[in-house]
């Protein structure tokens, strides 16, 4: 089916799977605005295309995601994400990170590197220049220095972070690494402890929370609905913002962003511009409007750049080949 884009942002078209397996149109649109401390937010010059799969920062399945795919079957909020690096102008030993979308927002602790010694005490962290906001500098990891015969063990919530230790780890404790993002309010204080991984990213489908609202993979989902969904997936698995960084409603023009504690700006503050999308699928004997809702926010504060995408939703089950275009046209700078 043909894509008629009107807009002067990305746009997109592709069909997905519903619940049941029934085909569905998701009709996307992305616009992206670049910052400046002094112009603020103007559209970008290259307006990057929709992503059709997610993008890892290494190997697929063994590093977190770096940018999502764009494609989804819908989600019943908006993910909030920050890229970037912690930093400061000059070389710190630590440093608070503060991303913020309207009421929704996350703060970090990000140190330089810290070793343990063969005591228990948290050792006192190096100074450094800057530290990548990923999921691999945060707490979590997988341990599989145990006992021979014994399983290994991993962090659900985040299995490529750092400090992870299995509960019959055979690791020795001196010259482990510590995290280098924690959460201010529970920070690590022990070797034993097992924190909440404190990130900014994109969460993988196979990561916490994720993984427990993909619903029941049973012998009654093989028997009776493999290989579709099982019917009680809950919505919220395609959600990849992560946990308390997803706004329950999408956040509205004109919302306030701020960013502190990044390098090389330091501290971004803008407010959410106002893009209106409107499409329409035109099938051979009728037309229908699309009602598109925003889905993701990415701030890259390395890139200084703001992202913003929208998804729309049509049933086309058994009458794919009675679309014959998509219309995308979308109001904004």
């Amino acid at each position: 089916m043909e894509l008629v884009n009107r807009s002067r942002y990305a746009a997109e078209r592709a069909l997905v799977l519903d619940g049941n397996g029934g085909e569905l149109l998701a009709v996307v649109l992305k616009a992206t605005f670049a910052w400046a401390a002094r112009r603020g937010l103007s559209r970008a010059e290259e307006q990057p295309p929709v992503r059709l799969a997610d993008e890892p920062y290494g190997e697929p399945g063994r590093s977190s995601i770096r940018l999502a795919s764009d494609l989804c079957p819908g989600k019943p909020g908006c993910d909030l994400v920050l890229l970037g690096r912690a930093g400061r102008s000059r070389p710190a030993s630590q440093v608070d990170v503060l991303f913020r979308v309207g009421t929704i927002g996350r703060e970090a602790r990000v140190f330089g590197e810290r070793r343990w010694t063969g005591s228990a005490a948290v050792p006192d962290p190096a100074p450094f220049d800057s530290v990548a906001l990923t999921w691999e500098n945060a707490w979590g990891g997988r341990d599989e220095d145990v006992p021979e015969g014994e399983p290994g063990e991993e962090d659900p919530r985040n299995p490529v972070g750092i400090g992870f230790r299995a509960r019959k780890t055979r690791r020795p404790l001196a010259g482990g690494r510590l995290p280098h993002v924690e959460d201010p309010a529970q920070p690590v204080r022990g070797p034993t402890d097992r924190p909440v991984p404190a990130g900014f990213g994109f969460v993988a489908s196979h990561w916490e929370p994720r993984r427990s609202f993909a619903g029941t993979y049973d012998a009654a989902w093989r028997r009776e609905r493999a290989p579709l969904p099982p019917a009680d997936l809950d919505p919220r698995h395609h959600q990849r913002g992560a946990p308390g960084l997803v706004a329950p409603a999408p956040p509205p023009a004109g919302t306030p962003v701020a960013v502190s504690g990044v390098v090389p700006h330091g501290e971004m503050r803008f407010e959410l511009p106002r893009v209106v999308p409107a499409g329409q699928v035109f099938y051979r004997t009728r037309k229908v409007d699309l009602a598109f809702s925003l889905q993701t926010v990415v701030v890259d504060a390395d890139a200084a750049l703001l992202e913003m995408t929208w998804g729309a939703y049509e049933s086309v089950h058994g009458r794919t080949r009675d679309v014959e275009c998509v219309a995308v046209e979308a109001e904004g700078p």
